[in-house]
């Protein structure tokens, strides 16, 4: 989370970029219920649906937009795999409008929460109700607020030192993460299945699911011990994602 603080009268973008895919088309209408939560709070909010134009035409007029109307906080929504799109386009409105206040949420926003932790982009939303957001826009952009709404999203993996890993699993044990990345290779390991075995975990997301294939030349065989270990660990919702 950034260490920013910026009270200020908000006038809210909510943008919803135009996409190709058709399973972006059944993303359920989560700016609308921002849009209304924006509305309870007196916030002065509006949604900009993006359409089939050049990516220069969408950007100059996205730019027009924010000038003519004064907005300082503008939401992107993710979905159907936007990550590269959204984020160049944080960075690209960030240098025409270095004050004003990024958010990205949805689907993808929660999948992909780590890739979305750019320079640009001031705020993901992952949380699956209103009340961090809430909290968030009456605090004035009081980013801080999001940390003691929700918590955290950490990973586990090789690449951290001792210290490190010891603060993430302390986090874990208190319940302050509330999305923990942990590769199959890393979830084999004795002492992660000890440590995931005292937590209530409320659901298991399982990406790049084409790699349980023997077949595939992706295939890693730790996925293949993916539903051994959640017994292990303890039964919750599963669900299982790829592209490919």
């Amino acid at each position: 989370m950034k260490e920013i603080y910026r009270k200020k009268k908000l006038k809210v973008l909510l943008i919803r970029p135009k996409y190709t895919s058709l399973v972006a088309h059944l993303e359920p209408l989560g700016l609308e219920y921002l849009a209304g939560l924006a509305k309870e709070l007196g916030i002065e909010c509006e949604i900009h649906d993006e359409f089939d134009k050049p990516w220069t035409f969408r950007l100059t007029r996205m730019c027009n937009m924010i000038r003519k109307g004064g907005y300082n906080f503008v939401g992107l929504n993710a979905n159907a795999n936007t990550v590269d799109y959204i984020t160049k386009r944080a960075r690209q409105l960030k240098e025409r409008f270095p004050e004003l206040t990024i958010m990205v949420g949805g689907p993808e926003a929660e999948m992909n929460y780590l890739e979305f932790l750019t320079d640009d982009i001031d705020l993901v939303y992952y949380d699956n109700g209103l009340k961090t957001l809430k909290a968030v826009w009456e605090s004035g952009l009081d980013l801080n607020v999001m940390d003691e709404q929700t918590g955290i999203a950490h990973f586990l993996n090789s690449s951290l030192g001792k210290a490190q890993i010891q603060e993430v699993r302390q986090d874990v044990q208190s319940g302050v993460t509330k999305l923990l990345y942990v590769a199959p290779e890393s979830l084999t390991k004795e002492e992660n299945i000890d440590l995931l075995r005292d937590v209530d975990i409320s659901f298991y997301a399982i990406d790049e699911a084409h790699c349980i294939s023997e077949w595939g030349h992706d295939f890693r065989p730790e996925y293949r011990r993916i539903r051994d270990m959640i017994q292990t660990i303890g039964k919750a919702p599963v669900i299982a994602l790829t592209a490919t």
